[in-house]
């Protein structure tokens, strides 16, 4: 007598598979655990990580929401919150992913400025610029390489010019920071020249 199979051998094989980057067995394993243990936090918790990386935010929104509802008096667990967030952003879910930073930010996490260019952007596709200035600063706080600034500078730009009545010389400046860090960038290129005469006026 083998004695019965272990009621976690699809948890392990999911484990393995994603170790060595198997990833489309580790989630076909993740998922075929969770159909017998759908309340198994740990693997829902690996199983939602490992469907975002594969692109398929909608099943990783889902099981993070499975586990906070699960959570009862921790459903401000930040892990959770921040990787639901950025599910719900890739899924353009603009006003989820805002409501879900605004309670990241209101635990006062140390690691938000990390997310503070995704509640901006957010906020931005809200028709909210004026309040997602401040976290495009906020976003620049943390420790960014050059590909990510050039990202929160461009969001910046973008709601600038989206708030009436225009400032040129915050539009001007934000585009000049922005042409700094990459001296090609289309955005920044556009708008020195659309304000070109401003520009000129201001250094003489």
């Amino acid at each position: 007598d083998l004695g019965s199979v272990d009621p976690r051998v699809s948890y392990y094989l999911a484990n393995l598979y994603g170790i060595v980057g198997l990833k489309n067995y580790a989630v076909r394993e993740y998922d075929r655990f969770l159909r017998i243990h759908p309340n198994d936090d740990l693997a829902s918790l690996e199983a939602a990580k490992m469907h975002f990386e594969m692109g398929n935010f909608q099943a990783a929104a889902q099981l993070y929401e499975k586990l906070l509802a699960r959570l009862g008096d921790k459903k401000s667990d930040p892990v959770i919150l921040e990787n639901l967030a950025m599910a719900q952003f890739k899924l353009e879910k603009w006003e989820e992913t805002r409501s879900l930073l605004e309670k990241l930010r209101s635990q006062n996490n140390e690691n938000f400025k990390e997310s503070a260019y995704f509640l901006a952007e957010s906020l931005r596709k809200l028709v909210r610029c004026q309040e997602a200035l401040p976290f495009y600063a906020q976003a620049l706080e943390a420790p960014l390489d050059n590909s990510k600034k050039i990202l929160v500078h461009e969001g910046e730009l973008a709601c600038l010019q989206e708030i009436a009545p225009v400032d040129t010389d915050k539009i001007i400046e934000s585009a000049k920071r922005l042409a700094d860090l990459d001296s090609k960038n289309k955005a920044a290129k556009a708008v020195l020249k659309k304000f070109s005469k401003s520009l000129k006026k201001k250094n003489q």
